[in-house]
């Protein structure tokens, strides 16, 4: 542990070498144009700058392969490339137009109070004479659709190639996982048991040929990889997660290049709100959601990857040949795919549950009969399964509904209605006792030595309450955070003795929440009339609401 801390500050002296590049850079951007010695102290700058990749990957990998906290110190690297790439492509770009004896960004002249003429540059170094709208209080950047054009910028998401190359950077990742794999030999027996299911079910495979060294005409992308344990999962303990957020030699990643597509499936609010009206109940989730939609083979190559299962083999390259998760488009084009399939339906009520009664790959649906959630159950199962959609892990409050609808190698006895399955843990998450048909709360939190507003931060975003069911009391933890930011407090300082007293006491007492039990549903049979009662109230510090349900 202690080689591992001097290694981490070893990093803290690199990153702010990072942070004073930055900055001088920064200066140099805010300049009409550079001098000659601005031009060879940046050049200069900019190779010493160059060596300080080298010098963060070594240190990196050694505390990877150090980490008990794996993924922290993978987001830690995806950060510093992140930035560094950004930077040095800001340098270079000042020292081609510093070359050309280029100002990109001097004001010709001015019109009116409101705007002012200026000279652009565009990337193939032909002057532009632009108006510019003079808005000191605004927070975002526009450019018109034409002057966009004629500039030859860039745009994000709309470009749909990458340059750069990333087997290196990718190798470097996989060989620091290899180095993890000797330290945790029961790590990689489920590591390389899930990559060899997954090329089992044609879900990756292996490139033919050797790979030829990188020339700029080539469309590929290497994604590094990882893996995550989840010992709470009743299914997959450990899955890979692929990063396509990691940069290439040019700064940009896989996922820059992707459109997001926007949200197609209701929010998960208003499918809990419905699935707490049902007086029977059934949940589910899609197996290998991702997995099941296949990518066109001419896009493969930007999914590759590099594994082997012993270091005494050659590296193998691979291609993942469906959607991935890690990838920023996965999201869109699997809920699209699903929600797709409810046009296959011949039933109305059928094709709404499709629409929405799925949160990404979760099915929570129900209905006011046994037989009426039996019968769109089955066509529900049916019609999933023709785009090879399969559904498991079903619970009910009813034995009945699944006796009809499931084998019982299928079913659990408790869902966790957490936002996102693969993290790691939750600090307060909901779930649902489907045998008791009640909802509860799973609180699991580390009372640390040392508070802070960041260790307080870090303790709020993994509160997951989307009913605001334990409202009043998570609002004692967002109150304290209000007033850190009040007193100015820095992020990693130790908070002042008052404010540690009332979180280590918070801290202490939120466990008690674990004997909540919340029945699920909130209506009644043979109910003539329903009526809504909401309360609310305010304060100085903090305001809320309850609805009731007559």
């Amino acid at each position: 542990m202690a080689n591992e801390d001097l290694l981490i500050r070893k990093r803290s002296a690199i990153k702010a070498k990072l942070t004073n590049f930055c900055n001088h850079v920064n200066v140099l951007m805010s300049c009409d144009s550079l001098s000659s010695l601005q031009r060879i102290e940046l050049e200069g700058r900019l190779r010493k700058f160059d060596a300080l990749y080298d010098e963060f990957d070594n240190l990196q990998l050694e505390i990877e392969v150090l980490s008990d906290k794996p993924d922290e110190a993978y987001g830690e690297r995806a950060k510093f490339e992140e930035r560094y790439h950004a930077v040095a492509a800001q340098a270079r770009s000042l020292l081609i137009s510093a070359d050309a004896g280029v100002d990109g960004g001097s004001v010709a002249g001015s019109a009116d109070k409101s705007t002012a003429l200026v000279t652009v540059v565009s990337t193939r170094g032909e002057k532009f004479d632009a108006r510019i709208l003079l808005d000191n209080g605004s927070t975002a950047n526009f450019i018109t659709e034409t002057l966009c054009h004629k500039l030859g910028l860039p745009r994000r998401n709309v470009n749909s190639t990458i340059s750069g190359e990333s087997y290196e950077m990718a190798k470097r990742r996989f060989l620091s996982l290899e180095r993890r794999f000797l330290r945790d030999p029961s790590f990689k027996e489920r590591y390389v048991a899930f990559m060899e299911e997954y090329e089992r079910l044609g879900h990756m495979t292996e490139n033919p040929t050797s790979r030829k060294p990188h020339s700029g005409d080539d469309i590929e992308y290497f994604l590094p990889h990882h893996g995550v344990i989840r010992e709470s999962s009743s299914t997959t303990k450990l899955r890979a997660v692929f990063d396509a957020s990691a940069a290439t030699t040019s700064g940009v990643s896989f996922n820059q290049i992707q459109m997001v597509g926007p949200t197609i499936q209701e929010d998960l609010l208003s499918i809990l709100l419905r699935f707490r009206q049902y007086k029977y109940v059934i949940s589910g989730d899609i197996a290998r959601m991702y997995r099941a939609v296949a990518v066109t083979p001419s896009q493969r190559p930007l999914q590759q990857i590099i594994f082997r299962t012993d270091p005494k083999l050659p590296l193998k390259t691979y291609c993942l040949n469906t959607v991935t998760y890690g990838t920023a488009s996965a999201p869109y084009l699997a809920t699209k795919c699903l929600v797709s399939l409810a046009n296959v339906a011949t039933s109305p009520t059928v094709k709404s549950s499709i629409e929405r009664d799925f949160y990404i790959d979760d099915y929570l649906s129900g209905g006011n009969s046994v037989s009426g959630v039996v019968e769109m159950v089955k066509e529900v199962i049916s019609v999933l399964a023709s785009a090879n959609f399969h559904i498991r892990k079903w619970q009910s409050n009813s034995s009945s509904i699944l006796d009809q609808v499931c084998d019982s190698s299928t079913v659990v006895d408790c869902l966790r209605l957490s936002e996102d399955k693969n993290a790691s843990s939750k600090t307060l998450g909901l779930r649902w006792v489907c045998e008791a048909d009640y909802l509860a709360f799973s609180i699991s939190i580390d009372d640390k030595k040392q508070v802070s507003k960041r260790q307080i931060l870090s303790v709020i975003s993994q509160i997951f309450d989307p009913l605001g069911l334990v409202g009043p009391c998570v609002v004692e933890a967002k109150i304290v955070m209000q007033k850190l930011w009040l007193d100015k407090c820095d992020w990693d300082e130790q908070v002042p003795e008052s404010i540690c007293h009332f979180w280590s006491n918070f801290v202490n007492t939120l466990p008690s929440l674990n004997n909540l039990r919340i029945p699920r549903w909130v209506v009644c049979d043979n109910a003539i009339l329903h009526e809504i009662h909401v309360f609310t109230d305010a304060s100085e510090r903090a305001f809320g609401c309850c609805v009731y349900l007559r």
